[in-house]
């Protein structure tokens, strides 16, 4: 297990984070009392399967979907980061770059490959910073999902087009 020392809590207030589940996400992860504020974190619900995947597999895996959420009462989610989704990490990210925001933390549930996935397609796409793209590629337990690229990099390309940020 990877230790690391705290992060100072005047470092976290002045944060961005970017949460992502496969499941439905509960509540917000901190208290009011903490000093967060709720615009600086932003949650995903999506997974880490490749598009042509799930258009093979949709049936399946709603079926699993529904037979996950009878039995936990919690639902899961199978599918692929939609556009809208694509576009809401774009524009959060982007106001957090205007803010002048200097940290920015993406947690996913096993780190292995939506939360790096995210994190190099704002390196490579919004960024344009290809060393620290390639240096998340390259990092060991990394796996980039080129449906999650790719969605990023689209939504980037539209909103640019369209002046919207």
């Amino acid at each position: 297990m990877l230790e690391t020392e705290p992060i100072p809590r005047e470092k976290l207030l002045k944060s961005a984070f970017i949460r992502i589940s496969s499941e439905e996400l509960m509540e917000f992860p901190f208290d009011n009392d903490d000093g967060f504020i709720r615009e600086n974190v932003i949650e995903l619900n999506f997974c880490d399967i490749e598009e042509d995947d799930w258009k093979k597999n949709k049936n399946e895996l709603i079926e699993a979907e529904n037979r996950e959420e009878e039995a936990t009462g919690i639902r899961p989610r199978y599918s692929p980061i939609t556009e809208k989704e694509a576009e809401e990490i774009v524009r959060f990210v982007k106001k957090h770059i205007k803010k002048g925001t200097k940290v920015l933390f993406i947690h996913c549930d096993a780190g292995v490959c939506r939360s790096n996935s995210v994190a190099y397609a704002i390196a490579k796409y919004i960024l344009k910073d290809e060393e620290r793209a390639n240096s998340i590629k390259n990092s060991p337990y990394s796996l980039i999902s080129s449906t999650i690229t790719s969605k990023i990099k689209k939504a980037v390309k539209d909103l640019e087009n369209n002046k919207e940020i």
